[in-house]
């Protein structure tokens, strides 16, 4: 019986292979799904069975002209612009062409990859690339709507200034597109009269006070109305917009500019930087004649050294072969002569002052705070919210800092506020230590085994030599006994001129 079984399956595999029935009972009128190609199924005279849509051959994005149904694979709309498609799919002429001309570009098993998309746009690199790699370099940025430096944009052409992927925004505008005719794409800050510095897209940033807009050397500028100016300052915020690709391109070079008009010296903190070391690098300049500083390898949160004058340039230039994720700048930081009355720290105001912060809506742009006088009874406040284990029965215990960075014109009241979790408040010392070194024992081993200690509002300004209110004060908490254990929870210092 075993071997009557094997002849059956033996002749079912050898006439299947010929397209004949098995010639096992009611196998014959099965079709020979086993081994089936498209080779066999187009080189077999049999087409009672449409293998086709047996073998889910329709749509698979190969055209099969053998197959008895129309494949809708050899369907191709072309596209009617200078774009290429995928053409003549499953014949020896399938590759791409262009879709305005019909013009072949390269042959390639191109069916099933991604439509072409234009990228590296504006580079040496720019072209048309689909899943397997670039197809052909074309500058192809018009074909998608998009103009680059000194082109024509909006009105009739409809076309958008581009800049590293984002549109209209951190380096291009369309200056000039006042009616139909439209205007060109030209750097933010760039002017050909004064009233091109007050578009809407020309986003460049200019001193913080009451004043008209001015357009002298093709760029803009701000001519303050007669009001004084304060002290010289680090202003700082964040930047968006200012970062390669990730990862970036081989054979890739491009510049990215920031620009605040006004300011001596300017620095740039790069959130992180993941560059091939030795053959990829990032410069950055400055206006004037100064070394650059190159950057590669990987780092983050690294601040650019200071450069004079108000505009640095961060160039990226890269070689044929390997990538890195590339680099991101996350604030700027530069030098300016502030408003009179405007500040960013306390050091910027006068004697009797502090400088009071503005509640301000956005992140990516100046926000200063305003001068005010220092008021009898008026009280700063610093607190730490960091949670800190004690460790257990250990004399050096764990200390706390908070950093006053206010100057102070008077001898202020010093009151502190502690909460330290623990299930034996006898086993604690809790010291406060002024800036100069001073110290004031604020719990001593009391309170026996209840729980947590809380501080409130312990005034310790006789107890600690108040040369300076300004600097670093430290909370010391320290376990002297087995067993239990707690945590810092919180203090505050509470600094009141008298």
């Amino acid at each position: 019986m075993r071997s009557a079984i094997t002849f059956c399956f033996s002749m079912i595999f050898v006439f299947s292979s010929s397209l004949a029935g098995s010639g096992c009972g009611e196998q014959d009128s099965d079709p020979p799904k086993i081994g089936m190609t498209k080779q066999r199924a187009q080189a077999s005279e049999d087409w009672s069975v449409d293998y086709c849509a047996m073998f889910d051959w329709y749509g698979d994005g190969i055209c099969d002209d053998f197959c008895p149904e129309p494949d809708p694979d050899c369907e191709i709309i072309p596209p009617t612009d200078h774009r290429p498609y995928c053409g003549a799919i499953g014949s020896r002429s399938e590759g791409w062409y262009w879709g305005d001309s019909g013009t072949l570009i390269a042959y390639a098993r191109c069916a099933g990859l991604a439509d072409p998309i234009c990228d590296a746009i504006g580079s040496r690199s720019e072209g048309w690339y689909s899943t397997d790699g670039r197809i052909v370099w074309d500058r192809c940025h018009q074909t998608v709507g998009l103009s680059l430096h000194g082109e024509d944009c909006a009105g009739d052409s409809g076309l958008a200034c581009y800049s590293e992927g984002a549109l209209d925004a951190d380096g291009l505008y369309c200056q000039g597109d006042t009616d139909a005719r439209g205007g060109v794409c030209n750097n933010v800050g760039s002017c050909t009269l004064s009233t091109d510095c007050l578009e809407e897209d020309n986003v460049w940033v200019h001193p913080a006070c009451m004043g008209h807009a001015t357009c002298a050397e093709d760029r803009c500028g701000w001519q303050c109305d007669g009001t004084p100016m304060g002290p010289w300052s680090w202003t700082t915020h964040l930047v968006a917009g200012v970062e390669s690709a990730h990862p970036y391109d081989n054979d890739f070079s491009h510049t990215w500019d920031i620009e605040k008009p006004g300011a001596e010296a300017i620095k740039v903190q790069l959130q992180q930087i993941d560059i091939e070391a030795g053959y990829d690098a990032l410069f950055v300049t400055g206006d004037r004649e100064e070394i650059a500083e190159r950057f590669d390898g990987q780092r983050q949160e690294v601040w650019t050294r200071e450069f004079g004058g108000d505009t640095l340039h961060l160039t990226l230039q890269t070689d044929y072969s390997v990538t890195g994720w590339g680099f991101k700048v996350a604030s700027v930081s530069y030098y300016e002569q502030l408003p009179l009355g405007t500040c960013n720290v306390t050091a910027d105001c006068g004697p009797g002052e502090f400088c009071h912060p503005h509640r301000c809506f956005s992140p990516y742009a100046p926000c200063h705070g305003s001068c005010l006088p220092e008021e009898p009874g008026m009280t700063r406040s610093f607190t730490s919210d960091a949670e800190l284990a004690i460790p257990d029965n250990q004399p050096a215990g764990v200390s706390s800092e908070l950093d006053v960075d206010e100057p102070f014109s008077c001898q202020p009241e010093v009151v502190v506020d502690a909460v330290v979790r623990h299930t034996y408040a006898g086993d604690l010392r809790i010291t406060l230590r002024d800036p100069d070194g001073a110290s004031v024992v604020l719990w001593d081993r009391q309170g026996g085994g209840q729980d947590d200690v809380v501080l409130s509002a312990v005034d310790v300004t006789g107890q600690v030599a108040l040369q300076r209110a300004s600097g670093s004060w430290r909370l010391d908490v320290s376990d002297h006994a087995a067993y239990d254990v707690g945590t810092l929870e919180s203090w505050s210092l509470n600094l009141t001129c008298r």
